[in-house]
């Protein structure tokens, strides 16, 4: 495990990096809901809506760019700006399950995590090479589902009472 507090930095396939699988566009399978979905991206632009038939559109999306681009045009279910965050949340939980990607987000200790995104300012920090004036959501999701690893990690090391 890192004990550096250096930030760890990561945005898209382009950008090649340790930590490039933390990024949505990573063409990582993610198996939810009963279904494969090529992209954490495509899960998370299918979640947008409630009808069944548009998410199949959305998952069969040919690149995760394609998938977003559809979720942007997707009728957007009514709950969604009050869930969008915790539905990011519960993707990653399912993406970093199991090894080697939930060693890999383990391996960033308590280090700060930064989608490096110029172009998102909601999901990612805005800019790229700092911390930027972005929300970073997706930082601040892999980051909550890290100290959940953890804490799951501590508790299996706890001893069990008899």
């Amino acid at each position: 495990m890192d004990t550096t507090n250096e930030p760890v930095f990561f945005w898209s396939e382009k950008h090649k990096t340790e930590f490039s699988c933390f990024s949505n566009f990573a063409k990582i399978p993610v198996k939810a809901y009963g279904r494969v979905w090529p992209t954490s991206e495509h899960l998370f632009q299918a979640m947008k809506s409630l009808d069944a038939a548009e998410q199949e559109e959305i998952r069969k999306a040919p690149t995760p760019l394609k998938s977003k681009r559809m979720g942007r045009q997707t009728k957007l279910r009514p709950d969604w700006e009050s869930v969008k965050y915790n539905v990011m949340v519960e993707i990653i939980r399912i993406k970093f399950a199991s090894n080697p990607l939930r060693a890999i987000l383990l391996s960033t200790g308590c280090r700060p995590i930064y989608e490096d995104s110029p172009y998102d300012k909601i999901w990612g920090t805005g800019t790229l090479g700092g911390t930027g004036p972005g929300l970073n959501l997706l930082g601040k999701a892999l980051m909550q589902v890290r100290e959940e690893f953890q804490k799951e990690n501590c508790d299996e090391r706890q001893p069990q009472p008899n």
